[in-house]
């Protein structure tokens, strides 16, 4: 997590393409083997599905989106003192769902 948010941060990739790679290289691991990994990778993927759903499945298409959420959830999650605690990275991919799906909700509001 920390590597992708410092490289959505930086300005230089797209956080589309960080939230794939991030979201692959946790892809292997079973929900039950690391459930904080698990939850990253689900929070990546649904990052990603700002860009690439289709609108069927609740895909907004905006890449805007998908920076702006991207780049709030690098800034928290680098904000956290205790991060390397597995539970502190629970508790923060559940807080931060609520938060990507009320960014969702408010973007269909506009539209």
């Amino acid at each position: 997590m920390d590597d992708a948010a410092r490289r959505v941060l930086s300005g230089t990739e797209r956080p589309y393409a960080v939230a794939h790679e991030a979201a692959a290289a946790l892809a292997y691991l079973e929900e039950d083997e690391s459930p904080a990994s698990w939850s990253a990778y689900v929070l990546w993927m649904e990052i990603a599905d700002f860009v690439d759903a289709p609108a069927e499945l609740g895909g907004p298409a905006s890449e805007e989106l998908c920076d702006a959420v991207a780049s709030e959830l690098a800034r928290d999650w680098l904000a956290l003192a205790d991060r390397e605690d597995e539970s502190v990275q629970g508790d923060f991919t559940l807080r931060f769902h609520e938060v990507l799906n009320q960014r969702l909700s408010d973007y269909r509001a506009t539209q």
